[in-house]
C-alpha cells in the first residue's frame, strides 16, 4: 500500500534553521555532527507528545533547553508545522533560555480553513469562529480539545498518525537481560524497546499477531544464521541457537549479543507498526555487523511497501548509505549552507556520478555532509 504522504516544516529549531521535508518509504538522513539529525526526529516526537499528552510533557522528553536557534531573533518563536493530507497544524513556541516564556501559539487548517487559532502568549483562543478562553490548567493542546470533544472525521488521519508515530532513540539493552515475568500483554514496541519480551510472548499466544513473530525470526536467521533458531516464553525468555539439541540450552537474555538485541528491537518495530504509520530509528547502525545490517534494511523496505510505512533513519555509516544506490532521491543531507534542510542527495550530486558512485565511500571522501560544512550554516 502506498505510504501516507506528510510534509514537515521547522523554523528556528536548535541549529535547523528553515525545515521543509517530505519523506516517503525507507529514507536515511546524514550530516556532520550537530547538523540536527536527532533535532529533526524530536520535533516529530514534540508533535505526537503534545497531541497524545501535553506540552510540559513533550519537552521534558526532548530537553526544553535551548530551542531558538542561537542567532535566531529574540522574538522570533520556534515554528513546528505538520501538514498531512488536507489538515495542517503549525505550533509557535515563545522559546525562553530553559521552556517557554508564556503560552504557546497553535493554528489548525482544514482544507485551508482556519478551524481554530490561539495567538502567541494570549489565553484567548478561537475554535470554529466562536471565541475560546484558554484554562491556565489545560493541559491538553486546543487540538486535542478539538478531537476529543467531537472526533471530527476529517482530523481522524491526523490524530491517527501523531497516535501511532514512534521515535526509537535509546534502547535499554540492559532491562531486556533482567529476568523476565509473563505479564500485561501489549502489541506494539515502546519507544525504549523495554517491553520487547511481552510484546514477543503475546504475538506468541495470539493466532493475530502470531504470523509478525514468524516474520521477525525468519529475518533474525537472515541476519545471524549462527546465533539464533527460535525463542520460547515459558517459563522464562529462552533464546535457542540452530542445532542446539535440548531444550535446557537455550540462552537467557544476560548473554545475548547486543548486536541480536538491537536488531530484534528494529524489526520487533517496524512489523509491528500500524499501517501507514512513521517510525524513526536514530543511528540504526549501532551495534550492528555490516551484513546484519543489509538484511535489516531490506527486511524494512520489504515491511514498508507491504504497510504503507514511513521509515527514517539517521546514520553515520558508510555501509548503511551504500545500501542506498540507486535511491539517492531517499537520501537527506543536513548541514548544507543557505539551503532549505534537509537536500536530497539526488540535488547535490551530479547525475553523471550517481550509478558509479557507492555513497558510503563518497560520505568518507566527505564528498557531500563533511564537517567542515557546519560552521557555514552557524550564524
Amino acid at each position: 500500500m502506498p505510504p501516507t504522504p506528510w510534509t514537515l516544516r521547522i523554523e528556528d529549531l536548535r541549529t535547523l534553521e528553515k525545515v521543509e521535508w517530505s519523506p516517503d518509504g525507507v529514507c536515511v538522513v546524514v550530516g556532520p555532527n550537530g547538523s540536527g539529525k536527532t533535532t529533526l526526529l524530536n520535533a516529530l516526537m514534540l508533535l505526537s507528545l503534545v497531541f497524545t499528552r501535553d506540552m510540559d510533557t513533550a519537552l521534558r522528553l526532548v530537553s526544553p533547553a535551548q530551542l531558538r536557534r542561537v542567532s535566531a531573533a529574540a522574538n522570533d518563536p520556534v515554528v513546528l508545522d505538520l501538514t498531512l493530507g488536507a489538515v495542517r497544524w503549525v505550533l509557535m513556541l515563545p522559546a525562553a533560555e530553559y521552556g517557554l516564556q508564556g503560552f504557546y501559539g497553535e493554528e489548525l487548517y482544514h482544507q485551508d480553513r482556519l478551524v481554530l487559532r490561539s495567538p502567541l502568549l494570549s489565553q484567548q483562543a478561537q475554535i470554529d469562529g466562536a471565541p475560546f478562553t484558554i484554562d491556565p490548567d489545560e493541559r491538553r493542546c486546543l487540538t486535542r480539545v478539538l478531537w476529543d470533544r467531537d472526533e471530527p472525521e476529517w482530523l481522524r488521519p491526523m490524530a491517527g498518525w501523531l497516535r501511532s508515530l514512534r521515535i526509537y532513540k535509546d534502547w535499554l539493552l540492559h532491562r531486556l537481560r533482567q529476568p523476565w515475568q509473563r505479564g500485561d500483554s501489549f502489541s506494539y514496541l515502546s519507544n525504549t524497546g523495554d517491553n520487547l519480551w511481552t510484546v514477543l510472548d503475546t504475538w506468541d499466544a495470539t493466532r493475530t499477531y502470531r504470523g509478525q513473530l514468524r516474520w521477525v525470526i525468519e529475518k533474525l536467521r537472515l541476519a545471524f544464521p549462527t546465533q539464533l533458531e527460535s525463542i520460547e516464553f515459558a517459563p522464562g525468555v529462552r533464546v535457542f541457537r540452530p542445532n542446539a539439541p535440548l531444550p535446557g540450552q537455550g540462552l537467557p537474555p544476560d548473554v545475548l549479543a547486543d548486536g541480536l538485541l538491537t536488531a530484534l528491537l528494529q524489526l520487533t518495530a517496524v512489523t509491528g507498526a500500524k499501517e501507514g504509520s512513521t517510525l524513526a530509528f536514530d543511528e540504526i547502525e549501532n551495534q550492528l555487523h555490516p551484513f546484519a545490517i543489509r538484511v535489516i534494511l531490506g527486511a524494512m523496505r520489504e515491511e514498508a511497501e507491504r504497510k504503507g510505512l514511513t521509515i527514517l533513519l539517521t546514520t553515520h555509516s558508510p555501509e548503511v548509505l551504500n545500501e542506498f544506490r540507486g535511491d539517492e532521491e531517499r537520501v537527506f543531507v543536513l548541514g548544507e549552507p543557505g539551503r532549505t534542510q534537509p537536500v536530497a542527495l539526488a540535488d547535490l550530486v551530479h547525475e553523471d556520478e550517481l550509478p558509479i558512485a557507492y555513497i558510503g565511500e563518497r560520505y568518507l571522501r566527505e564528498r557531500f555532509a563533511p564537517q567542515s560544512a557546519l560552521a557555514s550554516t552557524r550564524r
